[in-house]
């Protein structure tokens, strides 16, 4: 009998990209599948599904051994989107052996699941998403919609103790968790990084490629130019230092509508849109440092981020001050610095200390590469199908 596991992301990838299929073929649950895939798990179908707010009607495709589908979708905002076809279909394969791994706590997509399907085992995964109410912490001009955070909040309360198992990037998302009263089945888990993909490699022939300054140092960033990764920090830094090193910071993922998009740019920076995924260890392979200074809400919820994560496996130092998520000493792979004056030190000393930084890949490699993170949630998987349906999980090496 062939099971499925399913991995369900809870928003349209239209949020991030124009180009809607980033996160259809390469999203959160993408990643997950794939590696759960090369584990090799025995008669299992793994499927990836996504709502998404543009579409009209739902689709399916196969590649690479994978099912993607996508469902349409309504929306009010981020994280408050509902695809009604997704729960249909979700009832329809209920008739066979399933896993949801759904990715993503606090949203609409995971309340309804879990409060519709606790007969089914339900795994969910924190990406940097926190409970309704914690939303004004992050943003108090949002204290308009307290009315509608607080309806919020009571339906979390009333679904998601029915999911079965948590995956959390960090202290405080478990302790959320523990608050709502869910204990004892949880854990604190990342996503990993393909270290045979995120590699060191020749520094002068990646900023060739990518028509960056041969000589320069570069200080590169990845992501929106908002206050909650604290990119005004950097461009502040970056406007300090530059007038002692031949500095260059170069910027990934922005957008004009970004925040501190002007400022970046009066600064000097150089800018660029988003990129595929794929595309993106040029860019650290060209860097001297990563940077993300973050904010007090982004250290506490976002773990250590998989931009830094894939900059150590790259062998490339990194400061940021979600540095102290890391699972080690994090002395040898850079500096936990999140204020304007910890991250001018900060650069500073990696810059006439670089020496000191060249292991970086191998410490992070332990915990962060995919293996041990999939034998991890391979063993929940197996807990699960054997509880719901008397099945015993195994791989084709076991």
């Amino acid at each position: 009998m062939r099971i499925k596991i399913i991995q369900i992301l809870n928003h349209s990838a239209s949020w991030k990209s124009n180009n809607v299929e980033d996160d259809i073929f390469d999203g959160w649950h993408v990643r997950t599948a794939k590696a759960i895939q090369n584990s090799r798990i025995k008669d299992t179908q793994i499927e990836c599904w996504i709502p998404e707010k543009t579409y009209s009607k739902e689709t399916q495709i196969e590649k690479d051994g994978i099912i993607y589908k996508t469902f349409p979708s309504k929306s009010i905002g981020y994280g408050r989107e509902i695809s009604w076809s997704m729960i249909n279909a979700i009832r329809d394969e209920s008739e066979s052996p399933i896993l949801l791994h759904l990715h993503g706590i606090f949203n609409y997509t995971t309340y309804l699941i879990a409060s519709r399907f606790g007969n089914l085992p339900v795994i969910a995964q924190h990406h940097g998403d926190c409970p309704p109410l914690n939303l004004l912490q992050r943003r108090t001009s949002l204290y308009f919609l307290l009315p509608l955070l607080e309806l919020e909040h009571f339906f979390m309360t009333k679904s998601i103790s029915n999911i079965d198992y948590f995956f959390c990037l960090s202290e405080t998302s478990q302790q959320s968790l523990r608050y709502l009263s869910i204990k004892n089945k949880s854990s604190i888990q990342g996503m990993g990084v393909n270290f045979k993909e995120f590699m060191p490699g020749e520094k002068i022939e990646a900023r060739k490629a990518l028509n960056l300054p041969i000589e320069s140092k570069i200080l590169l960033f990845i992501g929106k130019l908002d206050k909650y990764k604290g990119s005004d920090k950097l461009i502040k830094v970056y406007q300090i230092l530059k007038n002692n090193y031949d500095l260059c910071l170069v910027i990934v993922g922005a957008s004009e509508i970004d925040e501190y998009y002007e400022q970046a740019f009066r600064s000097g920076a150089i800018i660029l849109p988003r990129q595929p995924h794929k595309n993106l260890r040029q860019f650290y392979q060209s860097a001297d440092i990563f940077v993300m200074p973050g904010s007090m809400q982004y250290n506490r919820w976002g773990g250590i981020g998989i931009n830094t994560i894939e900059a150590l496996a790259c062998n490339i130092p990194v400061i940021t001050g979600t540095l102290g998520n890391f699972l080690l000493s994090n002395k040898q792979v850079g500096i936990l610095a999140s204020s304007v004056s910890e991250i001018t030190n900060a650069i500073d000393y990696i810059l006439k200390n670089h020496d000191k930084f060249k292991d970086c890949r191998n410490l992070a490699q332990k915990y962060f590469d995919w293996k041990p993170i999939i034998n991890n949630t391979y063993q929940i998987y197996k807990d699960l199908f054997n509880k719901y349906y008397n099945i015993k999980l195994t791989k084709t090496n076991e």
